[in-house]
């Protein structure tokens, strides 16, 4: 209960922020803490051991409002919410420059720590899959913040339409997942239920979807180009939260398939490449947010691919490597943003000597590259050490591969690790500081630099801290972590790693990084030529068969209809039905035929007008000849109103051009077409109407459910009364929309 509580105070709560931006527009930071801050009470105040809370929610479907509370769950719920806190805190300071849209921004960061919360939490797959849109839904919305600038418009509809197509492939697994074991819930399935090809492809289809939200080979393209954003979505969402969706999906996948054949080969090979990829990219970028960028891609690699090498006993440590990356990733964005704050750059080559003017900076930043690099006494040399001792007990080419890869990027991030504190605080150079920033911004990549030093220099509170997230299934049993581990293999490693990157450090420095990332790695590029030329495509498409005249659209559709249900009627066309004659509707009938020809040759529009409207209000006295008032009186009601609205028009719409007779012969000849292809169909069907269980059941339960002797009125009213709201409301946005019209033309507007 206290989950639903956390995820609807952050979901229903979020609009308050548009009431605040006008009561307290200063605070708004402030009043944005209070959220994560009471979910992150709610979690901790529940019990921990594991439970489902589920409320009935689709029961055609089977589907239920299922909420899953394990240490899965728990360790992300608790990254989302505290996480949330930090940033809020640091929007509160580095959002003041900006006095408008405030409250859009407070409410969609709001409602995306919700849609978090509901994905990590959702025990039931369809919810899951709702919770996963609308995070890319809430990642439009901040990414695009800034939508006056073109650049923040491409990189929200990139990160919108990359992680929603890679979405399309996760649905098909989770329908995969149903159709196979039954089951729409995580606590339902099991390992032995995915077995056989269609395993395989729903493996594949999960695999995706982790990849594309995860900004994994060939799908890590957004992520960059989402850096746009202001910088606390780029700390928030970017380095803590949404991108570790992938990791925490296949965090869940990982009991599943871990036995599968295809689950090392696809996730160690693709992830482990990608975090080499990114390495080498991030070393070559010169934007600060770039490096970072990249850098984030590489280490979301490595996660995914953690679990990819695990095996049927759990992986270890799992949560101490995406702990350590949220606490030193999340702190160098925003310092990050502090250095754009303060000189309006964020260009590498353009900085330096920052830290005689932002001292406390250096130092924050200084603790979280260590971190990055994974220096001893920080989260990260727990983390390298830990991952490094796993990949050696793997024999083989498939183990030399790993270390191999793990070692290249290792080397690359200490690399552009040095280069940027190096670069930004140490080396001589002219900076101008537009802005001094204050004490307040500098709370929160503080205290995730010193969570990485206290618990670097902790082990032992790292170790109890995560341990109590653990999950049995994922987990297996490890030993207690250490500062001092002795003079071991992996330490040599680490020794290596740090010499070489130096090295290579020195290496760039001495060619003065004339580097830049090559032009057929930016992925991006073939997205927007994909992009555009389907852009072009499509209006050149337009121009060819959308047609310039309202009336061709009517054209057009009758053609198509008779193209393709012509050869199908003409059969019964040839050998039609016997027919009773009735004299009477055949008189109306002969009526309309005359008023369809006068709409067709008469000269005014008036006359024309009217003509349809004989034909109207005919086809209501043949309603009555049925017997079937209600429809009469609705048919009529319904041709008097467009009569007089007809004419209302009429009045003011110009007259058209004088349509050609080879147009007008077209027109003739394809209206009697179809009206003799639908008169076949007419016809062809039986005089007597079968019984019909749903009509019986109608006739009898009219009077006894819906308290009427009309079953027409009943059925419209009672029995499916929701489709009649519906039209209903379809017709009062046509007259909003009317009416509006009328009004802008009223005040003179050119629409």
């Amino acid at each position: 209960m206290e989950v639903l509580l956390a995820m609807a105070i952050l979901l229903l709560g979020c609009p308050i922020f548009f009431w605040l931006e006008r009561v307290i527009p200063r605070y708004l930071g402030y009043s944005a803490m209070a959220f994560p801050m009471v979910s992150t009470g709610l979690l901790l105040s529940m019990p921990w051991e594991v439970h489902v809370f589920s409320v009935e929610w689709i029961p055609l479907f089977g589907w239920n409002l299922s909420l899953l509370v394990d240490g899965l769950s728990l360790f992300f719920g608790l990254l989302v919410s505290l996480m949330g806190v930090l940033v809020a805190l640091y929007a509160q300071h580095y959002m003041t420059h900006r006095k408008r849209h405030l409250g859009r921004f407070y409410t969609s960061l709001i409602f995306f720590m919700g849609c978090m919360l509901g994905t990590v939490f959702a025990n039931e797959l369809a919810l899951l899959f709702i919770f996963w849109e609308l995070t890319g839904i809430a990642s439009f919305l901040l990414i695009g913040f800034l939508y006056q600038e073109e650049e923040a418009c491409v990189g929200a509809r990139m990160a919108l339409l990359v992680t929603g197509l890679t979405a399309l492939p996760l649905l098909i697994g989770i329908l995969l997942t149903m159709a196979m074991t039954g089951q729409s819930e995580w606590t339902g399935l099991s390992g032995e239920m995915f077995t056989g090809l269609w395993s395989s492809l729903a493996l594949v289809c999960f695999a995706i979807g982790c990849f594309g939200k995860s900004a994994q080979l060939p799908f890590h393209f957004w992520l960059p180009r989402a850096m746009v954003a202001p910088t606390p979505v780029s700390a928030y969402l970017h380095a803590a939260t949404m991108v570790k969706l992938g990791i925490y999906l296949t965090a869940r996948l990982y009991p599943l398939f871990v036995s599968h054949p295809l689950w090392f080969p696809l996730m160690s090979s693709v992830c482990f490449t990608t975090m080499v990829f990114g390495a080498i990219l991030s070393f070559l970028s010169h934007d600060l947010k770039a490096i970072l960028a990249y850098a984030t891609i590489s280490q979301l690699g490595f996660f995914i691919g953690f679990y990819g090498i695990g095996d049927v006993a759990g992986v270890q440590y799992d949560f101490v490597h995406i702990l350590n990356h949220a606490l030193y990733k999340g702190s160098l964005f925003m310092l990050v943003g502090i250095i754009h704050h303060a000189t309006g750059l964020r260009d590498i080559r353009q900085l330096g000597g920052l830290i005689k003017y932002l001292p406390l900076t250096a130092c924050v930043f200084a603790i979280s590259t260590a971190a990055m690099a994974g220096i001893p006494g920080t989260t990260g040399f727990l983390s390298k050490e830990i991952v490094l001792k796993q990949i050696l007990d793997i024999s083989g080419n498939t183990g030399n591969f790993l270390l191999f890869a793990l070692a290249f990027s290792s080397i690359f991030k200490m690399a552009f690790s040095l280069r940027l504190f190096f670069h930004l605080f140490v080396r001589s150079f002219n900076v101008k500081i537009v802005h001094i920033p204050n004490l307040g911004i500098h709370l929160s990549p503080l205290i995730l630099a010193l969570c990485s030093i206290v618990l670097g220099i902790w082990p032992t509170g790292l170790d109890n801290l995560t341990e109590t997230f653990y999950l049995s299934g994922l987990h297996e049993d490890t030993g207690d972590l250490s500062l001092w581990h002795g003079w071991s293999i992996e330490l040599f490693l680490s020794l290596f790693i740090f010499a070489s990157g130096i090295a290579l450090f020195l290496f760039a420095e001495w060619g003065e990084w004339r580097f830049e990332v090559p032009r057929w790695l930016r992925f991006d590029h073939g997205f927007e030529a994909i992009d555009q030329g389907i852009q072009k495509g499509t209006k050149v498409l337009n121009q060819l068969i959308y047609p310039k005249h309202l009336q061709q659209f009517l054209l057009v559709i009758l053609l198509f209809f008779i193209c393709v249900c012509g050869p199908i009627l003409y059969p019964l066309l040839i050998f039609p039905p016997l027919l009773t004659i009735d004299l009477l509707r055949m008189l109306v009938t002969l009526f309309s035929a005359v008023g369809c020809l006068g709409a067709i040759l008469l000269p005014t529009r008036i006359s024309q007008l009217i003509s349809l409207s004989v034909v109207g209000f005919l086809l209501a006295f043949y309603y009555i000849l049925y017997e079937a008032p209600d429809l009469a009186m609705t048919q009529i009601l319904v041709e008097t109103a467009l009569l007089l609205m007809l004419l209302l028009l009429i009045c003011v719409i110009p007259r058209a051009k004088q349509i050609p007779k080879t147009a007008h012969s077209l027109q003739i000849t394809l209206s009697l077409l179809m009206g003799l292809m639908m008169a076949t169909i007419a016809v062809s069907f039986p005089p007597i109407a079968p019984e019909s269980d749903l009509g019986t059941f109608y006739l009898q339960n009219t009077l006894n459910w819906a308290k009427g002797a009309n079953a027409v009125n009943a059925i419209l009213i009672d029995f499916r009364g929701f489709d009649t709201v519906g039209e209903v409301a379809v017709l009062l946005i046509a007259a909003l929309g009317s009416i509006g019209l009328l009004m802008a033309r009223k005040r003179g507007v050119v629409r």
